[in-house]
């Protein structure tokens, strides 16, 4: 497949502090639910949550805090390039309020983060499927650097065998998602078709579907359908694209954060989108994985998902990543150290983040990709 264009996006203001806010509305999000909002206040700009855009899947507002944390990280590579940098404060007055960030404006820069500034508008999803192959250790090292930058770490799944199950378990939940009234309401009001406003959701002509494909979605978006093959425990059709991205991929990685907290979720973004620009700008293509159980931790957490009929399964999928683990620990010290083994499993979603798969094309039509996932954290 042919790599993706970034599609064309408005050009940025000339005045340096709206450009910082249109950096930070270039952030992805989950749906492209832009869970935000933004508000100047002197030399600062606030980041707000706003609960109204949240889904089900948004649980405890996890989702929406990774989204906020990469808005962050592109607000302040506008800000390094145009020598507005200043200090950064992590959800300031306490995790029980809307404010999740704050950023001063004033008169620093930072040359790392303002030469990734083109390469922060150019950041794009690339769903197209590529040709496993292995990743150049310099390149999981410089993946690594990125990712240790944000205060994250970055674990790799490489093995064929390993990542067949995942995409089998990531399969499966999404068939979880067409199935569950809830679910299947809120995943088809993402979607954006031909003649729709697709600024507040996510162009289907950007999902690399085959024509067959296509019509097969137009006919998952009713909910009765959905309802007759619920009744029946069947529609194991619904899956296949999710397991067929995973498995052209050349890599699972994981992106793991210390803990649960609303900080640790909005650095755990900022490093998201860190590592995905390195990504892209080396060549790989990104995709984000979205399983129902990403930000569900033990407990009652995954009671928010829907019905207990369809909360069973979404409950039993990430206990059955340890049987699939092997994930390896990828240090960001140096090609040198990249073949240290990680020997933990992939679990206990309540500290873990995104999982991202990347496809490893080889020649220049060919393409490459990251996806993202929840794990253990460090």
């Amino acid at each position: 497949a042919t790599p993706v264009k970034p599609a064309r996006t408005p050009q940025a203001p000339s005045d340096p502090v709206l450009a910082v806010v249109h950096a930070a509305t270039m952030a992805p999000s989950g749906g492209n639910s832009q869970p935000w909002r933004f508000e100047l206040a002197g030399d600062g700009l606030s980041f707000l949550l706003d609960g109204s855009r949240a889904t089900s899947m948004d649980v405890r507002s996890r989702a929406s805090y990774v989204a906020i944390g990469a808005a962050v990280f592109n607000a302040r590579v506008a800000a390094a390039r145009a020598g507005r940098l200043g200090p950064l404060a992590l959800v300031p007055e306490g995790a029980g309020s809307s404010v999740v960030a704050t950023l001063g404006l004033q008169g620093d820069t930072d040359a790392e983060l303002a030469e990734r500034y083109d390469a922060m508008l150019a950041r794009c999803s690339n769903r197209r499927h590529g040709t496993p192959a292995s990743l150049d250790l310099a390149l999981t090292a410089r993946l690594a650097r990125a990712a240790s930058e944000g205060g994250a770490c970055l674990r790799l799944v490489t093995d064929g065998e390993r990542m067949a199950a995942c995409a089998d378990i990531l399969g499966e939940a999404e068939r979880v998602r067409f199935l569950s009234p809830h679910l299947h309401a809120e995943l088809i009001e993402e979607l954006r078709w031909p003649g729709e406003d697709v600024r507040t959701g996510i162009d289907v002509r950007t999902l690399d579907l085959s024509t067959a494909e296509t019509a097969a979605l137009g006919l998952a978006r009713r909910p009765d359908v959905m309802a007759l093959l619920g009744s029946w425990n069947a529609g194991h059709a619904l899956g296949p694209h999710v397991r067929a991205a995973v498995r052209s991929s050349s890599a699972l990685a994981v992106l793991c954060v210390p803990n649960a907290t609303p900080a640790a979720y909005v650095a755990g973004g900022m490093a998201a989108e860190r590592v995905w620009i390195a990504a892209q700008s080396s060549g790989l293509g990104v995709q984000a994985v979205v399983p129902p159980f990403r930000f569900a931790g033990p407990g009652p957490d995954f009671g928010m998902l829907g019905p207990a009929r369809w909360g069973a399964t979404p409950r039993s999928l990430p206990g059955r990543f340890p049987e699939v683990g092997g994930a390896r620990e990828v240090d960001a010290l140096g090609p040198g150290s990249v073949a240290k083994r990680f020997l933990g499993h992939i679990q206990h979603v309540e500290a873990q983040l995104l999982a991202q798969g990347i496809q490893h094309g080889q020649a220049a039509p060919r393409r490459r990709q990251v996806d993202l996932l929840p794990a253990e954290g460090h």
